[in-house]
């Protein structure tokens, strides 16, 4: 989705986890992606049915968030990039 808002070609490239461990010994952001590759392995869900309840709140759609943080990171239009 993102490559296509961006109207580039999608381009996805997997890092050995081995190289994720050394890379993470010198980079705190490289760190806390190593510990939430969970994420990637495998598919998972949220269920936010109790805050949703407690709170009134309502999920944002995953292309509407994809969206919104495209617009704040390329405030110019990201249509040219």
């Amino acid at each position: 989705m993102a490559a296509q808002a961006l109207q580039q070609p999608a381009r996805i490239k997997r890092v050995p986890p081995l190289a994720l461990k050394l890379a993470s010994l010198f980079s705190p952001i490289l760190r806390e992606l190593k510990e939430m590759a969970y994420q990637y392995e495998q598919a998972y869900g949220f269920n936010s049915q109790k805050i949703e309840k407690a709170l009134g709140l309502q999920p944002t759609p995953y292309q509407e968030g994809l969206l919104a943080a495209l617009r704040a990171d390329y405030p110019e239009g990201f249509a040219s990039h």
